[in-house]
């Protein structure tokens, strides 16, 4: 569900206002939840604490009574209190049927009757806000009762005392105090993707199921697209993917712990995976989406679901179908133009309702698409659950939410916890994100709360979201009052402050772990491109432009490894504190030696390009020292990595994710042997001038013109040469008759190349592949791909594309192009329409002409196309050229409002 979004600025800039807040503060904040709640260190923070005078003194007399023997989970929850006292006190306390002495009592008061008597001795009752997930907690001096209705609630108890034991005792003692707690929310879980990155083992699992449990969470889903393995269709799973045992020992598992496990399986967008076999083309609307126009993938569906859904004992089914973009584009074109592609989106989650209805399941489906076509909603299933998602830190979520409220359907709302993509989650963003999304649920009458954990490219480690996860577990069972703006802001602030104090408190036992780790976004603060991103870890040593290697950028640099190298110290002598958990901070350290390592790859990058530019041998030799030590720095890291992965998941995907190690690694050994093809930036009497050199000029190159592979047979480089058409060239490296990799690029020829004037506009700085190499990247020769980050394209957010061209002398132009690329779903969006403004003295232009864009926005497949203008009398040496952004992204987009990009590779004068 997640997608590979550029974020706009603003969305950015709120995240760094917010982080000041958040670490940070007002002095003389008041708070909103009570004193004593907040003097007590709990997660959830309770709905009501009255502290009493005295303490229970927890010794070895201390007995643990369970009235009903029978009842099992009651006996369970005996049990957790009797493991923590264990493992925090190392004092055994044993059993009893009968109330004597200093007694802990835990039961539900309606059948226990020593309970009951004792609770009405205290002048306590429960209250009916108690409902069946509730509880009293009363501490003494003598004696512990938890009651509660249903056995969750007596559990939920427990946890609460659990908590009072780890981190609110002095000595043996914990105080004496009154709660009576009760969540908000019926539904508070997680949903962690295990599709397309790691797939957790069920040990790891388990852990993390009697963890969250701890907080009160009581559900969680696998997001699933391809890895359960079907014994209809054994070949689309991995080997190690889920099974239905493993489900079952699962649901078993977390039955105990009050936590149900919802099934979970993607049902018409993001099945690139499966759709990747021909064996499937017959149900392939194109490669992500199955098509609802042929009977095949209905048969397919029950296959899958006769085995899936099954598994799953809870009654509730998740079925996704969100982002299904490009549907009509394929064999369903027909039903689209019959019945609307919001008919036929109706249709097929019918048709699935159908096929799961037998199962008695109630199916949940991500909201995206409804709510972009609210026409589909009176075509939906009455009882469907609806998930509102987002992950943006807005200050408000009710333009999100209230689609689902005004439908009548029952919903769910799913902030998240800002992990993908990011060398560690991005704090700030996810701590608004997650108050602010559950709050306006709340208010607005939500089930409940899928706090999301996406691995979007896979990298992601579970242990990173520790922080996210249970922020979420707070704001679930006690959402945030209905403030807004600074209100808002510092009732947030204030919450925040006193949750990182039970975090570090309840989570680590030590002190500062929770401020630490917003230490990884005070290095978002500094003005590195892609320092806290995967890419930037990844980026080539040979992509830079002047802002990645000019002053600033090297001072800027050294300052976040100073500061990332102060972080390392500080968590590790936080990891050496730390009496609990302290095994994940291993994953925190992890990141902060790969912003290190990214940090100092920046500076050896930014010497080679002076290296580079200068030929000068002292250069060159530092620069060699600075690559062989990266080299050995990386390999620590994948090393480091392969262990961190084994600790929480199989096998499967790692693969993938060593690849890029070892491709970054081969760049780190070989790059005195990569061929750097140079072009001149403009054409001369027709011709273009090519230059040829590696890095430190020391290797010997052959090339091609022809687009033929590069050998030994052919033209050995020895100097400039030229072309005076279009060509593909290839170059590469032999030592020793052996090749080493082959550099190409294609080049254009036309009478615009490097003729640029002037650049009106600036392009954006979200990624440095955005840039296409800098001001000439529109006049440089080079056409994009469809990977719209491959560096060739420039992209423009939020305004036009704007640019003045100098032929350098009147010239007769023929033909203007411009090529665009569409990718709807990432905000890329073709111009709303494209203007040729000529001028002979730089300032004076005249609109000659303009040509307006047909390509639908709703298209969603990725579109490449040239707008061309052509002339038959147009002579000029100057050219303006206008590409209209066409404004913020429209309604019917899942991220309505926002600033559309608009990307072009080249601008093409004949």
């Amino acid at each position: 569900m997640k997608i590979q979004n550029p974020r706009p600025f603003g969305v950015m800039l709120t995240a760094v206002i917010a982080l000041a807040l958040l670490i940070h503060p007002p002095m003389n904040a008041q708070p909103s939840a009570d004193s004593t709640q907040q003097a007590l260190r709990l997660i959830p923070t309770p709905q009501s604490v009255h502290m009493g005078r005295g303490q229970f003194t927890i010794t070895r007399d201390v007995k643990i009574l369970v009235e009903n023997s029978k009842d099992q989970d009651d006996q369970f929850a005996g049990s957790q209190i009797a493991d923590e006292i264990h493992a925090g006190l190392k004092l055994k306390l044993t059993a009893t049927k009968v109330l004597r002495g200093k007694t802990i009592l835990i039961g539900q008061p309606a059948r226990d009757k020593i309970l009951q008597k004792e609770l009405k001795s205290a002048k306590l009752s429960l209250p009916k806000e108690l409902g069946t997930e509730g509880y009293v907690l009363h501490v003494t001096s003598s004696k512990i009762l938890i009651a509660a209705n249903t056995a969750a609630g007596a559990f939920y108890g427990a946890q609460t005392l659990k908590q009072l034991i780890r981190s609110n005792r002095q000595g043996n003692a914990i105080p004496c105090a009154t709660i009576i707690d009760w969540p908000a929310l019926r539904y508070r879980g997680w949903m962690d993707d295990i599709s397309r990155g790691p797939i957790p083992t069920v040990a790891y699992l388990k852990d993390v199921i009697s963890t969250m449990a701890e907080y009160k969470q009581n559900f969680f889903t696998l997001y699933t697209e391809h890895v359960f393995r079907l014994r209809s269709h054994p070949e689309i799973a991995p080997a190690d993917g889920l099974t239905t045992e493993e489900v079952a020992e699962l649901t078993a598992f977390a039955r105990k712990y009050h936590i149900e496990l919802i099934g979970n399986a993607q049902s018409f967008g993001h099945m690139e995976h499966m759709l990747r076999s021909p064996f499937y083309n017959t149900i392939k609307e194109n490669a992500s989406v199955v098509t609802p126009a042929v009977e095949e993938t209905y048969r397919f569906l029950k296959e899958e679901y006769d085995e899936i859904v099954p598994s799953y004992k809870s009654s509730l089914f998740h079925i996704n179908c969100d982002e299904v973009y490009g549907l009509g584009a394929g064999p369903g074109k027909r039903m689209v133009d019959s019945l609307g592609m919001p008919g036929v989106y109706a249709y097929h989650i019918n048709r699935i309702n159908d096929l799961i209805k037998p199962y008695a399941k109630r199916i949940l489906m991500w909201g995206d698409i409804a709510a972009q076509n609210p026409e589909i909603i009176g075509k939906l299933p009455k009882d469907l659950v609806v998930i509102s998602w987002g992950y943006h830190p807005a200050e408000s979520f009710d333009d999100a939410i209230v689609p689902f409220k005004n439908t009548g359907f029952d919903f769910m709302v799913a902030p998240g916890v800002s992990c993908w993509n990011e060398v560690w989650p991005n704090m700030s963003v996810a701590v608004v994100n997650i108050s602010n999304y559950v709050r306006d649920g709340a208010k607005l009458g939500t089930m409940g709360v899928m706090n999301t954990a996406w691995d979007d490219d896979g990298e992601n480690f579970f242990s990173y979201n520790w922080h996210g996860l249970l922020w979420g577990a707070e704001c679930s069972w006690r959402p945030a009052r209905p403030l807004s703006s600074e209100d808002a802001a510092h009732d947030r602030n204030e919450r925040l402050a006193s949750f990182n104090r039970s975090f570090d408190g309840l989570f680590y036992g030590v002190d500062d772990v929770a401020a630490a780790l917003f230490r990884f976004d005070t290095l978002r603060h500094v003005p590195v491109r892609g320092m806290l991103r995967d890419a930037g870890v990844w980026s080539s040593m040979l992509n830079a432009d002047d802002g990645d290697t000019n002053e600033d950028a090297r001072a800027n640099n050294d300052r976040v490894v100073d500061e990332a190298k102060a972080l390392i110290e500080h968590l590790n002598t936080l990891k050496q504190q730390a009496n609990r958990n302290a095994q994940t901070l291993d994953y925190a350290l992890f990141a902060a030696r790969r912003v290190l390592f990214t940090a100092r790859k920046n500076l050896v990058r930014s010497a080679l390009a002076h290296a580079v530019r200068s030929g000068d041998n002292d250069e060159i030799m530092p620069v060699r020292g600075g690559l062989t030590y990266l080299l050995e720095q990386l390999h620590l890291l994948k090393a480091e990595y392969v262990g961190l992965w084994q600790r929480e998941n199989r096998g499967w995907w790692l693969d993938r994710i060593l690849e890029k190690y070892d491709r970054l690694g081969s760049q780190l050994a070989d790059l005195d042997k990569t061929v750097l093809i140079e072009p001149q930036s403009a054409v001369v009497d027709g011709k273009r001038a090519i230059a040829l050199k590696t890095p430190f000029n020391d290797q010997t190159i052959y090339y091609s013109t022809d687009g033929s592979e590069p050998t030994l047979r052919s033209s050995r480089y020895t100097g400039p040469f030229d072309i005076d058409r279009s060509s593909l060239l290839r170059a590469r490296v032999f030592i020793n008759r052996q090749p080493y990799p082959v550099a190409e690029k294609f080049l254009l020829t036309h009478k615009a190349i490097g003729c640029i004037f002037k650049l009106n506009s600036r392009y954006s700085q979200y990624n440095p592949a955005y840039s296409a190499g800098g001001d000439m990247g529109l006049l440089d020769g080079v056409r994009g791909s469809e990977n719209h980050a491959d560096g060739r394209w420039q992209g423009y957010q939020g305004q036009d594309l704007d640019i003045i061209i100098d032929l350098k002398k009147p010239t007769a132009v023929r033909k203007v192009s411009v090529g665009f690329l569409q990718r709807s779903f990432s905000w890329i969006v073709m111009p709303e329409r494209l203007q040729v403004w000529t001028s002979n003295d730089s300032t004076n232009f005249t609109l000659s002409k303009e040509l307006l864009n047909t390509v639908d926005p709703k298209d969603d497949v990725v579109t490449i196309q040239d707008l061309s203008i052509p002339f038959t009398n147009l002579t000029t040496r100057y050219l303006r050229i206008v590409a209209r952004n066409p404004g913020k992204l429209p309604s019917w987009h899942q991220s309505a409002g926002r600033d559309s990009y608009i990307f072009a590779d080249e601008i093409i004068v004949e």
